[in-house]
């Protein structure tokens, strides 16, 4: 009687054969390993998922839904190549950019100095804020001093432009009251302090950028 309790006791719980138990091992094995090098969280994931995994796909090709396996090999496969197509999205493999020899490319254009966006913008959307601050960063570029820009065409069809001049279009932008754009708000408080404004208009205009937005992680700007 007491035998047969035994067997059942013992029949009763799963055995874990020695072939895991090895799979296990190297698995965890791997995972310390790549966890002491510091390799990226992806390859602690596949080490850390590989037994779970195996695990998952002999149960689908030997358990109740074997029925089912020849659609989860061919989903499988192409779950595969969707990562693999997934994880090249927007790049060119290696080998293929040595065969073709595509050239590197030049780089972002600037669109201030090769394509003029803000007489683009200008053209299509007039007295924007956007667009005015697009054109206050142009004067910026075209009126620093120890910079070759105010040679340059697009810096002419402006004559003699100063900082005063930026301030003037920015506050033409900021009377519009926009809600979103940090840069036009945090822009005109340095525009402000190199004009030479009061302590009064730079503390409000800090204070407005606090307001509209709290929870920017640029650093606070000083008053003079």
């Amino acid at each position: 009687m007491s035998h047969e309790r035994t067997s059942k006791k013992s029949s009763g719980r799963p055995r874990i054969s020695r072939s895991w138990k090895i799979a296990v091992g190297v698995a965890s094995l791997l995972f310390g390993w790549a966890y002491i090098t510091g390799k990226p969280f992806w390859v602690l994931f596949l080490f850390a998922a590989s037994i779970p995994s195996a695990a998952f796909v002999n149960w689908m090709f030997t358990g109740r839904l074997r029925r089912y396996r020849f659609l989860f090999g061919l989903y499988g496969t192409l779950a595969l190549f969707g990562a693999y197509e997934a994880w090249e999205c927007g790049r060119i493999p290696e080998p293929v950019a040595k065969y073709t020899e595509l050239p590197k490319a030049p780089g972002e254009p600037n669109l201030y100095f090769e394509y003029d966006l803000p007489a683009v913008e200008a053209a299509l959307f007039p007295d924007h804020p956007e667009t005015l601050l697009m054109e206050a960063i142009q004067l910026n570029y075209c009126t620093t001093e120890g910079l070759p820009f105010h040679l340059h065409p697009f810096c002419q069809k402006y004559g003699k432009a100063d900082r005063l001049r930026i301030r003037k279009v920015l506050e033409a932008a900021l009377a519009q009251n926009p809600k979103t754009n940090e840069d036009l708000y945090y822009s005109y408080i340095d525009v402000l302090k190199g004009t030479d404004a009061g302590p009064e208009e730079v503390e409000a205009a800090i204070q407005q950028w606090k307001r509209l937005f709290p929870f920017s992680t640029r650093p606070a700007p000083s008053k003079g």
